[in-house]
């Protein structure tokens, strides 16, 4: 664009002045720079290479003026957004970057270095180290440097300006003549482009589906139902836990350009379109936190663009992007003046959607260079490009180096459960029926026995037709077979049919079927091709093959009646259109095929049994499937087959021939298929749903792997809440099935798959009330694990096996510094009658303060914050806003190195280190030479190690002869020490949930499973570990009941009134041990803070060992060094009350041990 110059310039404000203050300034200013720099570079016949929009400061530089740093004569750019005069900072920074330049100048070869700032310098005559001309001009000799220094300021910026015209008309419009007149002219047209995007851009249409109501075609404008997609990088794997998710209006930032990927159906272009709107529309911006953006947003459909070259071969890519804006908007004085107006000065965010769609690879390689010719040209400018990942092969690709490459995340389940409910609020007025419509869906998209569902939903485009189909065909989840034929029809003809319904097909119909029966046939054939695959596993099969079967298909099934068509070339041209436009077929690379989900492979291939069934009938397609009921892989085929059977009587067939009995038949074949027809709501099998759903509880009852009892008990809690079923019916027939056992164990198997349905504890109290009114370990172990308030008096032998868990606890605790899995196991403990649990939870803070203030300690408290509040925190105090919340605890513990130091731990920290001292002179002496040191010397840290490794090597003695008794693998401990890590890693970006997510990885929960089957012998193995795995596991935060402040108050009002009982004094002790921890914390600021304040002056003076050695504790935590006398005569007291806790604890040796190491000495003396 060409503009006239003013020959007087007025004054102009600098850019300085013009531009926002602070970091968003100094991009500005840098931008800017770069174009003029740019431009004059181009006028001039030169190049420059920019790094200030990619790499920032290079080595004192923001650009240079050469391809090649080596060149003789290279001149180096460094821009500052300063005004003048300079401050001593900025002064400061610029020396910075002129010595960052000197010390690279050996093979940078710089000429000269330019310092680019918004103003002129000024000389000061009244400033101490001279004005900011005269200092500038000193650096070259007082930096010894081998190149020359310029300034470009205001003026020399204003004079680049008045040669690049649209920079000029943008920022001065009022340097050329009747500029303001022009820019405002620009601006009118730019207003009337605003109106129009939203009309062309904003509408979401749901037509191509495979829905034909009207209401499927009914638009819904984006801001009330568009949910915004996540990308994530090309290379990066989306089931890895770790993946980054990133939003794409990140990507809007100035100059940057990316290449987003993705499947059909991915939301590519509906992305884009919201990209193109978000800067322009208040509604978006307001819900999508987006912000105001004046650049211009142009969106540009590549295929449009296709389709005229193949008229105008020569047409420019800037040319056609100006014809349709003025056809597109109605704008014809929309002239080049105007779009170069954008494009020159950086302001334009440029959208190419689909470059896959372009019909030949020699029209995307001349798009793609057009692209980056038309970027080239006018540099600075946003630049957004889709492609389906089929059809974005290397040839064809932009340079990595030059475009970031993303690929458009798969919608997860927040995600999805807003579009649903965003889909019902623009469809349905009536709150009530909208309400019901928006739960249903939602619960099948969240319920794990309707995966393949959820599935489908991770693809917008599929997660419309499932809220489609919902809403008119079909009711889900049982009718989901209708669900599948819709997508596969959309995916295979509709949607393509109306992308690309510029291209005319004859006979349509016959096409559409011909392309129907060869996918089923490759359907099939691929699933029987993948015999030793898993249930849920894809078939995936070489090109080779694939290409082989379908021309023997076309061959032998399809007459050609025109000869000239080859069946090599139909087969290649159809596998082609099944995997770039339809997408049903994706390429896993080297080479190999597999069907975009499972569900389209399992859909279609029963499609196929009933098509090549219907010449011999109901039973022809028996005949097809009887072999496959033992294979789970063929389990959802065979009731998709049974689903898609139109006849009663020919579903009431099939199920007949499940039911009957044959010899030599495995046990394990039918119920699940059985149990999933009941499941679809077929009403042949609702007819037998008694027989049905008892075979299942015996199928379950005998599982010997946890996945065969999955399977069935996934189907039962799925029954449970089915409306025909329910879980009155499934509890009537479990008590059918219990009178009908005979042998013990097995009813306990009953009882414990019984648990696993999710059935109310109500109902599960009355189905195991026979089991658990007898007086037995069986019994008792139900009411230990399973039961939501199991306080009881436990069977003998349960005790025994508690206390061995305890002991493997303890070392745990004393071997481990961060004790998840020993804090997860207090919920065994809480089980227990309270003053059993309270003594425990009491000696558990002995255990780890055993090993000092750091490591255990610490800790095991906060390890157990988080699993007893995980997902639903609660505040430590009764009046949150004067202490705070659990979470400032937590964070104190991963700041714990400023807690350590401290002068409030430092008492706590001398006589702990006293106490365990082996006997009373080493104790002394330990004593001594801290007081001379006044610190924690090394003769202290080796007495410390060596009572620390004693205390350890008690806890593995202990442990090993317990275990030794029970013959337990003492490795399973070990392998829980080692998991404990994995566990925090994967709740690392979900803190709140630490637990929940920690029980969500099998390497984690399988062993302190196996750990709870292997110390209380479980029978039934399989359904024991499901059943803890299914109803303890997950309640264990709410079990772990130390932290209660009901039970606080409870317990200070027990010894106001003088009734405190002796599970009283343990908790109170343990409350008074906790307040130690909180206090070493920084919990409080002062001791007036604390929160136990009312329980340490009513329990001050009672005479019980547990409240005596936690005052003490406490006391020293608060700083009370007079204390630690006390505390090293606690520990070495003859008295039984005192001397019981501490060996138990792990502070000094039985006598038993004692005479066993004094024997061993001698030994070894003797020996020796």
């Amino acid at each position: 664009m060409t503009s006239k110059i003013r020959k007087r310039l007025p004054e102009v404000k600098t850019l300085y002045e013009m531009l926002p203050k602070g970091a968003e300034g100094g991009k500005e200013f840098a931008r800017i720079v770069d174009l003029l720099l740019f431009h004059e570079a181009r006028r001039s016949g030169k190049n420059v290479t920019i790094f200030s929009d990619v790499a920032g400061d290079y080595h004192g530089l923001d650009s240079f003026e050469s391809d090649v740093f080596r060149q003789e004569g290279t001149t180096g750019y460094q821009y500052k957004f300063y005004p003048s005069p300079l401050s001593g900072e900025h002064r400061q920074s610029i020396v910075q970057s002129l010595k960052k330049t000197a010390g690279a100048q050996e093979w940078l070869k710089l000429r000269k270095w330019i310092l680019v700032t918004p103003q002129d310098l000024t000389e000061s005559a009244t400033r101490k180290d001279g004005g900011d001309v005269s200092w500038f001009e000193r650096l070259h000799d007082e930096l010894g440097l081998e190149f020359e220094l310029e300034h470009w300021g205001h003026r020399k910026l204003l004079h680049f300006f008045l040669e690049t015209h649209a920079l000029c008309l943008f920022y001065y419009p009022e340097l050329i003549d009747n500029g303001v007149t022009h820019k405002k002219t620009i601006e009118d047209i730019r207003k009337r482009y605003d109106d129009n995007l939203p009309i062309l851009y904003s509408d979401i249409q749901f037509v191509g589906m495979s829905v034909y109501k009207q209401e499927a075609t009914q638009g819904v404008q984006m801001e009330h139902i568009y949910i915004p997609l996540s990308v994530i990088p090309e290379t990066q794997n989306e089931q890895d836990t770790h993946v980054t998710y990133i939003d794409p209006l990140s990507f809007l930032l100035p100059g940057s350009r990316h290449v987003l990927l993705g499947d059909p159906g991915s939301g590519k272009s509906t992305l884009l379109r919201f990209l193109t709107l978000a800067g322009v529309s208040e509604p978006l911006q307001k819900r999508y936190h987006a912000r105001l953006d004046k650049r211009l947003p142009i969106f540009i459909t590549l295929r449009r663009y296709a389709d005229e070259l193949k008229s105008r071969h020569n047409l420019p890519l800037i040319d056609y992007i100006q014809e349709s804006i003025q056809a597109d908007f109605t704008l014809k004085d929309a002239d080049l003046d105007f779009l170069e107006y954008y494009l020159e000065t950086g302001q334009t965010l440029l959208f190419f959607d689909g470059l896959d769609e372009l019909p030949s690879s020699h029209f995307k390689q001349i798009i793609r260079d057009r692209i980056r010719t038309l970027i080239t040209t006018y540099p600075g400018n946003t630049t957004i490009v889709t492609s389906r990942i089929v059809g974005y092969e290397n040839p064809f690709q932009f340079d990595k180096k030059e475009f970031s490459h993303y690929r458009v995340a798969k919608l997860r389940l927040p995600e999805m459960e807003q579009f649903v409910k965003d889909w019902y609020r623009a469809r349905i007025e009536n709150e009530q029926e909208r309400e019901a419509n928006v739960k249903d869906l939602i619960r099948i998209l969240d319920d794990k026995n309707h995966v393949a569902i959820r599935e489908l939903a991770e693809n917008p485009l599929l997660l419309t037709i499932v809220a489609l189909v919902h809403r008119i065909d079909a009711i889900l989840p049982d009718e989901r077979v209708v669900l599948y034929q819709k997508c596969t029809e959309t995916l295979l003809n509709t949607w393509h049919t109306w992308k690309f319904r510029g291209q005319e097909t004859r006979n349509k119909g016959k096409v559409e079927r011909r392309n129907r029966h060869r996918t089923e046939a490759i359907a099939h054939w691929m699933h029987c091709q993948s015999g030793g695959t898993e249930k849920t596993q894809r078939a995936v099969v070489p090109y080779k093959d694939l290409r082989e079967f379908l021309i023997t298909h076309i061959t032998k099934v399809e007459q050609l009646l025109d000869p000239d068509k080859d069946p090599e070339d139909l087969a290649e041209e159809f596998l082609e259109f099944v995997k770039k436009r339809a997408g049903l077929l994706i390429e896993l690379g080297d080479n190999q095929y597999s069907f975009v989900h499972l569900t389209f492979q399992e859909y279609l291939t029963s499609s196929y049994i009933i098509t090549m069934g219907e010449k011999d009938g109901v039973s022809g397609i028996w005949e097809t499937v009887k072999d496959h009921c033992n294979d789970p892989r063929w389990h959802e085929i065979i009731r998709l087959i049974v689903a898609g059977l139109k006849n009663d009587e020919s579903q009431q067939f099939i199920i007949d021939q499940l039911l009957s009995k044959k010899e030599n038949e495995p046990h394990m074949v039918k119920p699940h298929i059985l149990g999933g027809l009941l499941l679809d709501g077929i009403e042949a099998a609702e007819i037998h749903r008694k027989e049905i759903i008892k075979s299942l509880f015996h199928l379950g009852s005998i599982a010997t792997e946890v996945e065969q009892l999955r399977r069935v008990t996934s189907l039962l809690q799925a029954l449970t809440i089915k409306e025909s079923v329910g879980e009155e019916f499934i509890c009537s027939v479990f008590q059918s099935s219990w009178e009908s056992v005979v042998d013990e164990e097995q009813k306990v198997a009953l009882t414990l798959v019984a648990s696993i349905t999710g059935i109310s504890e109500t109902n599960f109290l009355k189905l195991a009330q026979n089991l658990l009114v007898k007086e037995t370990r069986e019994a008792d172990l139900l009411k230990l694990f399973l039961l939501e308030e199991p306080k009881a008096e436990k069977n003998d032998s349960v005790i025994q096996d508690i206390e061995l868990l305890w002991t493997l606890q303890d070392l745990l605790l004393l071997s481990s510094s961060e004790n998840f899995v020993a804090a997860a196991m207090q919920a065994v403990t809480s089980s227990l009658e309270p003053c059993i649990a309270a003594k425990r939870f009491f000696q558990e803070q002995l255990v780890t303060l055993c090993m000092g203030l750091s490591g255990p300690f610490y800790n095991f408290n906060a390890s157990s914050l988080r699993i007893r509040f995980s997902g639903s925190y609660s505040d430590l105090t009764h009046t949150k806003d004067q202490y705070g919340t659990i979470h400032q605890v937590l964070d104190r513990v991963l700041d714990r190195d400023r807690a350590l130091i401290r002068d409030r731990d430092r008492a706590l920290a001398r006589a702990l280190d006293l106490a365990q001292a082996r006997d009373r002179a080493r104790a002394l002496d330990l004593a001594q030479a801290q007081a001379q040191a006044q610190a924690r010397d090394r003769d202290r840290d080796r007495a410390l190690a060596l009572g620390r490794a004693l205390a350890l090597d008690l806890a593995r003695d202990r442990a090993l002869n317990r275990a030794r008794d029970l013959d337990l693998d003492l490795a399973l401990v070990l392998d829980l020490a080692l998991v404990r890590d994995l566990a925090r890693s994967r709740a690392l970006n979900a803190e709140e949930r630490i637990w929940q997510n920690a029980i969500g990885i099998s390497s984690f929960y399988s062993p302190i499973l196996d750990l709870l089957y292997e110390i209380f012998n479980l029978k039934p193995r399989t359904q024991w570990w499901e059943a803890l795995r299914v109803g303890f596991l997950p309640t264990i935060p709410e079990r772990i009941n130390p932290f209660s402040q009901a039970v606080w108050i409870q317990i200070e009002e027990a010894f106001a009134h003088g009734r405190a009982s002796e599970a009283d004094i343990y908790s109170a002790a343990w409350q008074l041990l906790f307040d130690a921890w909180l206090y070493i914390l920084g919990y409080y600021n002062s001791p007036n803070e604390t929160i136990f304040g009312r329980l340490a002056d009513l329990t001050r003076a009672v005479d019980a060992a547990p409240l005596c050695i936690a005052h003490c504790i406490r006391d020293l935590a608060y700083g009370d060094e007079t204390r630690v006398e006390d505390l090293v005569s606690m520990v070495q007291s003859q008295n039984p009350a005192y001397r019981s806790i501490f060996e138990a604890t792990y502070w000094r040796s039985t006598p038993e041990e004692e005479a066993k190491l004094e024997k061993h000495k001698r030994k070894a003396k003797k020996e020796k």
